[in-house]
């Protein structure tokens, strides 16, 4: 029997069934992470699938990140997750500066994929569905986005809402169309909470009072492209193709972040980006750009790694970057164990 945990069992953090006319729910930040979530649980599930809607990732001061987004999690303390994020190594210092991602973890290694511009005032569908060999694949709009290199069981708990590096960054959105396929009888169900109006799963995170925020944000923060039609997509930074020095900043400034040092060692290799992620196990991507590949190791700790309430950081002995040559932009990333990009050409050091 599908069940909606109540606040009081799961300590579920700003979250609502509907727009309210006055607070919901406590706001509440866990030291670095801050979240606004409904949490659904239900008999093992091989497929789930929902739409996203956002208007407001904000990013006050401009540190770390914001997300819009749903969770998977797995027993053992691995989880699959996907959704909007701005901020963090994905970039997006404006406004509006969305992209899409999906990541998942695996008790030893995260992975982040980035898929897309981000796409305000829009509904969005995201799904994740389980593959026969135990690889999950995930689904934007439909289209194949990626696929898990490591294998995962059914799941019977979904997060969805969103979540902060910073109590006051702000996360808005809305979800509708909650639903998953039963593991044993193959048959789809549509989530109780989902289900009770249109304005189902309305949420906001920040560490101020909820009913004044949502106000403030709808009047004054959350339309940054006035009479925009929905679909607007969200500008990225302008395309450039990095030097060496543009790359080096950028790692290790990432590397600091999550515990890395600012005298840190940085090896780079120049190859496919498929080529890449096969080689650093982090799964299937939807694209096979020139990249170059980053790497530096030590002792890490994520702290920029997006995780479900409750979930502790990972730790790895290296991060790995994917950066698209052409443009600039960071297209996967990874915290794990060192890799040997020997094997993917001729490894220089920055």
């Amino acid at each position: 029997m599908r069940t909606l945990a109540s606040l009081a069992t799961v300590g579920l953090l700003a979250a609502a069934l509907a727009l309210p006319s006055g607070p919901a729910a406590a706001d509440t930040c866990i030291p670095i992470h801050c979240y606004g979530i409904v949490e659904y649980h239900e008999p093992a599930f091989d497929a789930v699938g929902q739409e996203l809607w956002s208007d407001c990732l904000v990013l006050n001061p401009n540190q770390g990140f914001a997300t819009h987004e749903m969770w998977l999690l797995f027993s053992g303390g691995q989880w699959m997750e996907g959704g909007y994020v701005k901020g963090g190594i994905a970039g997006g210092d404006t406004q509006t500066g969305y992209r899409w991602f999906w990541a998942d973890y695996d008790g030893t290694t995260f992975s982040s994929h980035f898929i897309a511009a981000g796409s305000i005032l829009n509904y969005i569908n995201l799904s994740m569905y389980r593959n026969s060999s135990g690889t999950w694949s995930v689904y934007r709009n439909g289209t194949l986005a990626g696929t898990t290199t490591s294998t995962y069981g059914t799941s019977t708990i979904i997060q969805t809402g969103g979540e902060t590096t910073h109590p006051t960054h702000l996360s808005h959105g809305k979800s509708r169309y909650l639903t998953s396929r039963s593991a044993s009888t193959g048959q789809w169900s549509l989530a109780q909470w989902d289900a009770v109006g249109a304005t189902a799963g309305v949420y906001s995170v920040n560490h101020n009072d909820w009913e004044r925020m949502e106000q403030i944000s709808l009047q004054n923060i959350c339309n940054p492209l006035p009479g925009g039609p929905p679909g607007t997509f969200a500008p990225l930074a302008p395309a450039k193709s990095p030097s060496a020095a543009d790359i080096k900043q950028l790692a290790v400034r990432f590397a600091e972040q999550n515990g890395g040092k600012s005298s840190q060692v940085v090896e780079m290799v120049t190859t496919k980006r498929r080529a890449a992620q096969g080689h650093l196990k982090s799964g299937a991507v939807d694209s096979d750009q020139d990249v170059y590949v980053v790497q530096m190791k030590g002792a890490f700790t994520g702290h920029m790694v997006p995780r479900p309430k409750g979930a502790p950081a990972p730790k790895g002995g290296a991060i790995t970057l994917t950066i698209d040559s052409a443009t600039g932009e960071v297209t996967d990333w990874s915290l794990g164990k060192p890799a040997d990009l020997k094997r993917l050409g001729s490894v220089k050091a920055l």
